[in-house]
């Protein structure tokens, strides 16, 4: 089932957005098609570790196969979105979304060691959501300013804005969790009974 496949499309608009001669690049479109692989394979490795049955309203591929199965085509896609960096030919851009792909690692690490602690921080939380869901949208955002050689005020700017709509994602999830609907695909209050801490529980 398609998702919202936020992450290549607000790479192809900021590219649009600094970018005159934009109808005319081909760099932008395997950059977008490598982030979407690195989001898609770390959801695959998420449902495995989270215990995940449904994702997106429907069965998750560890549910119909199983967690092997599911690790592998993570595993997969990991190694599409690097052949797809070097279509891109910069290695400034492949520097930043390999840089990204160990964040959410490390992100997710983090969320690890705070599972139940009821006494997490609201800056602590920031940085786990930060690190394991905005960094790929502030490498979204950037991407394309450094593929065209942009000055770094540019570069810094697009990774600002990537980085502050990505928390906001991420804040709104958790939301959702607590008190979403069928519409979202979501079990209310599947975080908690994880033991993820988010922001509604933190201001509780």
């Amino acid at each position: 089932k398609r998702g919202k496949q936020l992450r290549p499309v607000m790479c192809l608009l900021s590219s649009k957005m600094i970018n005159n001669n934009y109808s005319n690049l081909k760099t932008d479109i395997y950059m977008s098609a490598a982030l979407e692989f690195i989001h898609a394979a770390t959801l695959l490795h998420d449902d495995v570790i989270d215990k995940g049955t449904i994702r997106r309203g429907q069965k998750s591929i560890n549910e119909i196969w199983n967690n092997k199965f599911s690790v592998l085509l993570g595993d997969f896609m990991f190694s599409k979105s690097f052949q797809l960096m070097t279509q891109g030919k910069s290695l400034k851009a492949m520097e930043h979304l390999s840089e990204v792909s160990s964040k959410i690692s490390e992100g997710e690490f983090l969320q690890l060691t705070h599972e139940n602690n009821i006494h997490i921080t609201e800056r602590k939380y920031i940085e786990i959501i930060s690190l394991k869901t905005a960094e790929l949208f502030a490498a979204s955002m950037k991407i394309p300013a450094i593929l065209t050689g942009k000055n770094l005020t540019i570069i810094s700017s697009l990774n600002k804005l990537g980085l502050y709509f990505g928390i906001i994602f991420q804040i709104m999830d958790d939301y959702l969790d607590y008190f979403g609907d069928r519409v979202t695909g979501k079990k209310n209050g599947k975080d908690f009974y994880e033991g993820k801490i988010t922001l509604p529980i933190i201001l509780l």
